[in-house]
């Protein structure tokens, strides 16, 4: 029997028409790009738009985004698309992207790592990431992060980047995180329901609520030196020094909040203090202008991997990136919709990814959030309208220069 009716019956009219011979039929979508819509009996719709990798680097470029270019925002990602500048060129195709808190003061923070027009935004955390080189190859792959800081006579802790505090951390806090003061004090808070979550027991990592929870200092720092400073790069290493002790967060400025049970294993901390920041990553990251943290890694090598994620055994929408020598893949699977689409797991993904042709899939945030774009129109079946999400990918197509508004 073939494999993927074995593990899916819900996908059986897709693969009986493969295992006969038959090929998906794809249909022209401009220059590099072609999309496909499959119905089954499960009944699932499936949408999929593939971009020739030939036309990336040259015709086309990948790009992320970031609702209201803040860290703490959501968005529609139709909005973020249209919200693009235009001299980055026409969006043509896009997806929804990281897990993100969904309340609380960190309402919209990736779950994962972002790298977002060569700045970094937020470490990775989550079990891979996705992202291109400068040679145009494609990865997908777990990242850990080296983002630390480091005091007089040495010492060193491993820090948190624009994100929720634990009591038994660090964080720093760049301008780009946005309503950073602002008190949204919700009682919970978890992420899209289809695989991850960054607020679950096991993590450590605190429910919704305030930024921090009591107990824990906050920190300015300005620039000291002459070395590199605003926005943040990986790779490189950024000499401060405190200037005060406040949680008033000034353009120009990081702040660096510890938390509670921190505080005595730390050096004294006064204004002078001299503070070294070092942006890296393991993977080295280090020139890479875009990337997005998902995960888990749905197909390596061609082959399914053991996907252990929240609800994957459940039925949800569902959302990945795929790819091959010769094409990338935009994949959505709908759901939640009876009797027109009611979802899959994330094992079943995984398979109709590789009937596609894909040799490495990652997963990307699903369930409300699943969003497929092309030429500037939603084109899969949402379950529940146009959801606000933290961050996206889209597929541009460069300005000409005959027509720079392209």
């Amino acid at each position: 029997m073939n494999f993927w009716v074995a593990r899916s019956f819900a996908a059986a009219a897709v693969v009986c028409q493969l295992a006969q011979g038959e090929e998906i039929t794809w249909q022209k979508s401009g220059p590099g790009l072609a999309m496909t819509r499959l119905t089954n009996s499960g009944p699932v719709i499936f949408s999929a738009v593939r971009i020739e990798l030939d036309y990336l680097n040259k015709d086309l470029s990948l790009i992320t985004t970031l609702a209201s270019n803040q860290v703490v925002g959501t968005e529609p990602l139709l909005s973020q698309v249209r919200a693009l500048p235009k001299e980055l060129g026409t969006p043509v195709a896009a997806m929804n992207g990281d897990f993100f808190m969904m309340s609380g003061a960190a309402k919209g923070d990736p779950r994962g790592l972002h790298i977002w027009r060569g700045e970094l935004v937020s470490v990775p955390t989550g079990p891979a990431a996705f992202w291109q080189d400068a040679n145009g190859k494609l990865h997908g792959e777990a990242v850990s992060s080296r983002f630390t800081v480091s005091w007089p006579g040495g010492g060193t802790n491993l820090s948190g980047l624009n994100e929720q505090l634990r009591t038994n951390s660090m964080v720093i806090f760049t301008p780009r995180m946005g309503r950073l003061n602002e008190d949204r004090t919700t009682t919970n808070s978890a992420n899209s329901s289809s695989g991850r979550s960054r607020n679950t027991a096991d993590t450590g990592i605190p429910q919704g609520g305030p930024i921090r929870p009591p107990g824990g200092r906050e920190y300015i720092l300005e620039h000291s030196g002459t070395g590199p400073w605003l926005p943040l790069r990986v790779g490189h290493v950024y000499r401060a020094k405190v200037v005060a002790s406040s949680n008033r967060l000034s353009a120009g400025k990081m702040m660096m909040m510890v938390g509670s049970n921190l505080l005595a294993s730390v050096p004294e901390i006064t204004n002078g203090t001299p503070v070294t920041i070092t942006a890296a990553t393991e993977p080295d990251l280090s020139g890479i202008q875009e990337a997005l943290g998902t995960g888990p890694m749905l197909v390596q090598g061609g082959q399914p991997s053991e996907v252990t994620a929240r609800m994957s055994e459940q039925l949800h929408p569902r959302a990945a990136l795929g790819w091959n020598e010769k094409y990338l893949y935009l994949t959505t699977a709908d759901g939640r919709q009876k009797e027109i689409s009611v979802g899959i797991k994330l094992a079943e993904m995984a398979d109709f990814m590789i009937e596609l042709g894909c040799e490495e899939v990652i997963n990307m945030d699903g369930g409300q959030s699943t969003t497929l774009m092309l030429n500037g129109k939603i084109i899969n079946q949402q379950s529940s309208g146009l959801h606000a999400v933290a961050n996206g990918i889209v597929v541009l197509r460069k300005p000409t220069p005959e027509n720079p508004d392209d």
